[in-house]
């Protein structure tokens, strides 16, 4: 169709129509994309040792979701603007800023993570880097039930979708074995 959004840009779903957290709307293909793209980034990133500690890693962690956030907030607008497919209206801006939040609430998680493994676990940022990933990891198994459970899955079929989400979660692991083996 002619007002459809091209490949790969979603349009946001209004803020009444996203999945709930309690009183929360949430979009969870920001949430994955997000945990997924951070994971990625904490793997092949080098120049942890070069940081000043938590500090640091707050940076390497804020500045790349903030671009992220930005960019596909943006992607989102002017594919909206280009194909026609909602009205450039108030509700359109405010589910684009919602978004852009959404985006930055994942940094906030896991930096969240990187507080309780660096100043209540005292762990050094290589341990709290890698408790980061595990805690992404445990993200996605839980989105992944999450879509089975309300996909109507029960029994083997919700454990082999919570399962899906573990596996994303493994591929990560994946490359950072096969990019830094030692």
């Amino acid at each position: 169709m002619v007002n459809e959004p091209p490949n790969g840009s979603h349009p946001p779903a209004p803020v009444g129509q996203r999945f709930r957290i309690g009183p929360i709307p949430l979009d969870p293909s920001i949430w994955i994309y997000t945990t997924v793209s951070l994971m990625a980034l904490l793997v092949v990133y080098d120049g942890w040792s070069e940081l000043e500690g938590v500090g640091g890693i707050v940076l390497v962690v804020v500045g790349p979701t903030l671009a992220l956030a930005v960019a596909h907030v943006f992607a989102d607008f002017v594919g909206h603007v280009i194909h026609g497919s909602r009205p450039t209206d108030a509700l359109l801006l405010r589910d684009l800023a919602f978004n852009f939040w959404q985006y930055l609430m994942v940094a906030g998680a896991a930096l969240a993570t990187l507080f309780i493994s660096s100043v209540i676990l005292l762990q050094p940022p290589s341990e709290s880097i890698r408790f980061m990933l595990v805690g992404a990891t445990v993200s996605l198994t839980a989105w992944g039930g999450i879509a089975g459970w309300r996909g109507g899955y029960r029994g083997v079929w919700l454990v082999a979708a919570a399962l899906f989400g573990l596996l994303v979660g493994f591929l990560v692991f994946g490359f950072q074995i096969l990019l830094k083996p030692h």
